[in-house]
């Protein structure tokens, strides 16, 4: 049976096993190698004084979230509003047209910030994206219209 190769990680008086998604192809073999020096890499930033967590994300670009350290709670969580102020910044011209711009900010201000402006991130899912989605279909448009959902496929 061939196994996945993982680290066996000491750090703090923990013992810990981190996943690679490698298979194990035997001492000589290219993915050993491979993670041995990832392995090297992740000691030597650990040597530096970076967290554990912060050196598998540089070396590996992923990190078991039982090692992620637990979320500050004096740090405000990240709003859908927060992250519109950012976006809207870059959605002008001549990166989008005009109307465009226009149309996005009018859009986000009137009909999706009043609804999830306040919402963390996190919590902006599919299913309520969804859910709001629904919402608005059933809803009339301020001129009384039915709200539709546009059909890509024809104006291709």
């Amino acid at each position: 049976m061939i196994a996945d190769i993982r680290f066996r990680i000491f750090w703090k008086g923990r013992d810990v096993a981190v996943p690679t998604r490698f298979r194990d192809d035997g001492p000589a073999g290219r993915n050993s190698r491979l993670v041995n020096a990832k392995a090297i890499l992740i000691e030597e930033k650990l040597r530096t004084g970076a967290d554990l967590h912060r050196a598998l994300l540089e070396v590996l670009g992923d990190c078991p979230p039982r090692l992620m350290p637990a979320p500050s709670p004096a740090v405000r969580a990240r709003t859908m509003r927060d992250y519109y102020e950012e976006w809207i910044t870059r959605r002008v011209p001549p990166l989008v047209r005009h109307s465009t711009s226009q149309k996005n900010r009018l859009c986000f201000e009137a009909i999706i910030l009043p609804e999830l402006g306040s919402a963390p991130l996190q919590d902006v899912t599919k299913a309520r994206l969804e859910a709001f989605r629904a919402k608005l279909l059933a809803q009339k448009t301020r001129r009384g219209t039915k709200r539709t959902v546009k059909n890509r496929s024809e104006h291709h």
